[in-house]
C-alpha cells in the first residue's frame, strides 16, 4: 500500500554508482582504481562487458577517460555535465528483456528527483543524498531510455559529501530495515521527498 501511494506522488530517488574520479569523488568518470572497484563489486552496468570502464580494467589500461575525445562511459559520469541535470531508469542486463529499458511510468513533472549513493566502504544505512532537483520533464530518449530532467533554478548539489543528508533518515521501507534491494530507482512519498529536498538544500548552502 505504501509503495502504491509513493508511485502516485511521483517523486523518484535514483541509486547512482559512486564515482572515484582523479579530481575527487563525482568529479568525472572513475579513474583506474575506481574502475577496479566498481567493475568487480559495484554497479550493474559497470560489470557488463560492454561497459568502457570494464574493458579498460580488464585490459589493465590505467589511463583516465578523456571526455573531450570519448563518450560518457555511464549515466553517472554525465549527470552533472548535461544541462539540465537528468538521470534514467537503466536497462535490463539479463533475461528476455536484456538491453531493453526499464520503465519509469510514475515520475511526475513538478515533483522531486534525488541522486543517492554510497561508496563501497559504506553500509546501506549510510547511503547519502548528493543532489536533488524538481522534475521539469519526464521523457523517453533513444540514447538514455526513460529519463527525468531538472527544472531550471531547482538543481542543488552537496559538494562537501561529509555534510550530505542520509537517505534512510527520511525514507522508510515498508518491509523492514534499510535495504535498497534491486532496481536503480524507487518512488518516494511527498512528505518524505519535501523533507529530503529541504535537507539537501541546507547541506548545499554549507558546502
Amino acid at each position: 500500500m505504501k509503495e502504491a501511494m509513493a508511485m502516485l506522488d511521483g517523486n523518484v530517488a535514483f541509486k547512482v554508482t559512486w564515482l572515484y574520479a582523479t579530481k575527487g569523488d563525482f568529479k568525472g568518470p572513475c579513474n583506474s582504481e575506481g574502475r577496479a572497484l566498481n567493475t568487480h563489486r559495484g554497479g550493474n552496468w559497470c560489470s557488463q562487458p560492454e561497459c568502457h570502464c570494464y574493458q579498460l580494467d580488464r585490459a589493465k589500461d590505467d589511463r583516465d577517460i578523456d571526455l573531450r575525445e570519448e563518450n560518457y562511459p555511464c549515466s553517472e559520469s554525465a549527470m552533472f555535465d548535461r544541462s539540465p541535470w537528468r538521470f534514467n531508469s537503466g536497462s535490463y542486463h539479463k533475461g528476455r528483456s536484456k538491453d531493453g529499458p526499464i520503465p519509469m511510468r510514475h515520475a511526475k513533472v513538478g515533483r522531486f528527483a534525488f541522486f543517492t549513493s554510497k561508496n563501497l566502504e559504506m553500509v546501506e544505512d549510510q547511503r547519502i543524498i548528493i543532489a536533488a532537483y524538481e522534475i521539469g520533464a519526464v521523457e523517453w530518449t533513444e540514447e538514455w531510455g526513460y529519463e527525468v530532467s531538472g527544472s531550471k533554478g531547482t538543481q542543488i548539489r552537496v559538494r562537501d559529501l561529509k555534510r550530505a543528508p542520509k537517505f534512510w533518515k527520511f525514507y522508510q521501507n515498508s518491509f523492514g530495515p534499510p535495504a535498497w534491494r534491486s532496481g536503480l530507482f524507487r518512488y518516494v512519498p511527498d512528505e518524505q521527498a519535501e523533507k529530503m529536498y529541504r535537507a539537501v538544500k541546507a547541506a548545499s548552502l554549507r558546502s
